[in-house]
């Protein structure tokens, strides 16, 4: 009885740490300061800029004394590099195809737990001259709206705001952003769970194969 209330313990512990979710705030203001908040429950943290300064302690400066000594050591480390076994190119590649594969069935389910619950564009456009602020207008709004695609077709997106506009008076150009970008824990640990599982079970495989040879 015992182990089983310890197993219901344990899977409702899972589950409800799997719907939690987790904020983060992007803010990006017109005097092009950049603040990242995140979020889980009642808690809220400040991630950058942290308001912490380290301070960089110089390290002392270590004198050259045994040159000699430090000569045959890199000999030495040199002829140990020299005996190692070189893996050939077709290894390298079976060892990348095994953390490779499983890649894109891993980002789909991260994907599907990754929503944008508010995006909010504020773009001002301005130059010196009037015909290079229309260029830039065209550009800017292209590349903007071609990457707001994308995203789109990939996860969720609630938009809130989005304004882009030329500035043909004003030399300055601004741009304020607020993302707040939301992330199911759950989706997570299942998608990490299956990436994981589907890298031990190709490992197993190709350790098979190897000793079947």
């Amino acid at each position: 009885m015992t182990v089983l209330i310890i197993l219901l313990i344990i899977i409702v512990l899972f589950i409800l740490i799997g719907l939690v979710k987790i904020n983060v705030d992007f803010n990006f203001s017109e005097d092009k300061q950049f603040d990242c908040f995140l979020r889980i429950l009642f808690f809220k943290i400040r991630l950058l800029p942290s308001d912490k300064k380290k301070n960089k302690k110089k390290k002392p400066e270590m004198k050259n004394v045994n040159s000699k000594i430090n000569d045959k050591d890199d000999k030495n480390n040199s002829l140990k590099k020299e005996k190692k076994e070189k893996k050939s190119f077709t290894d390298v590649l079976q060892n990348v195809k095994i953390f490779v594969e499983p890649l894109p069935k891993f980002l789909r389910r991260l994907a599907k737990g990754i929503k944008i619950k508010r995006l909010s564009v504020v773009w001002c456009i301005s130059t010196d001259d009037a015909c290079e602020t229309a260029l830039k207008y065209a550009r800017c709004c292209g590349y903007f709206y071609n990457v707001f695609r994308l995203i789109n077709s990939i996860c969720e997106v609630k938009v809130d705001k989005i304004r882009i506009f030329p500035d043909f008076i004003n030399e300055n150009s601004y741009c304020v952003v607020f993302l707040r970008l939301q992330i199911s824990i759950g989706r997570l640990l299942i998608g990490t769970l299956g990436y994981l599982m589907a890298i031990i079970i190709k490992y197993l495989n190709k350790n098979k194969k190897e000793r079947l040879k």
